[in-house]
């Protein structure tokens, strides 16, 4: 950066001095008899090269200038993310109006899912409840599954933590599902029945959809075997 400006002012200077005909180096080792017929004087000619030279001082200090003023900035900004980040390590929600909007885990709050015992959730991003997008994760305790139910809309579902299992039907059959370890994706169809959860560890993923959601349960009372 700082090459690129010193170079645009040599070439600024470079320019000025061609447009008056002078140049510096064309009067090192020639004899003063030389300039006899010319209309400047090697005393004009001295004069103006320092009048070029304190336009070069100038030009320079311009440019100091500008990088000085570029390295406060600088500074400014690393001070301002350094806070923003010491803020989303403490948990707190980070939100820059129409760019991002950061939800930390440490600032999480868990809620028991309605209708599915044993099991909690938590909303990240709009609500389930009204038309529209919306993320909400849940967690499942060790040994806890849901019964037979179905969503009125599709869900598309991301393991973030241990092993979930899924299994489909309106009989109740902790053995018959299908594990889904971390990382792994499954989407639910909308209107069909299925049931998931937790075997030996906790288990959380994280669901997206577009609402208005709700879970139906097939039988509030199934028998499991």
């Amino acid at each position: 950066m700082k090459k690129a400006l010193f170079a645009l002012v040599d070439c600024r200077n470079s320019l000025g001095r061609r447009r008056g005909g002078i140049r510096e180096q064309s009067f090192e080792g020639i004899p003063p008899k030389m300039f006899l017929g010319s209309r400047r004087t090697v005393h004009q000619s001295r004069i103006d090269r320092t009048r070029l030279s304190n336009g070069n001082k100038r030009e320079y200090n311009f440019v100091f200038k500008l990088l000085n003023f570029r390295f406060a900035m600088n500074k400014h900004l690393i001070a301002a993310l350094t806070c923003a980040l010491t803020l989303g390590y403490a948990g707190v929600t980070l939100a820059v109006p129409d760019t991002i909007t950061i939800q930390q885990v440490d600032g999480l709050t868990w809620q028991d899912y309605p209708g599915l015992p044993g099991i909690k959730f938590v909303v990240m991003a709009d609500n389930p409840r009204e038309a529209g997008p919306y993320t909400i994760r849940a967690k499942f305790s060790p040994g806890t599954m849901s019964r037979p139910h179905w969503h009125p809309e599709a869900r598309y579902v991301t393991v973030l933590k241990g092993t979930w299992w899924a299994g489909v039907g309106e009989i109740f059959d902790r053995d018959n599902t299908t594990p889904v370890p971390t990382g792994g994706f499954a989407i639910h169809t909308a209107g069909k029945v299925h049931y998931d959860g937790a075997k030996d560890e906790e288990v959380i993923v994280q669901i997206s959809g577009i609402g208005p959601s709700a879970t139906n349960l097939v039988n509030p009372e199934p028998e499991a075997r």
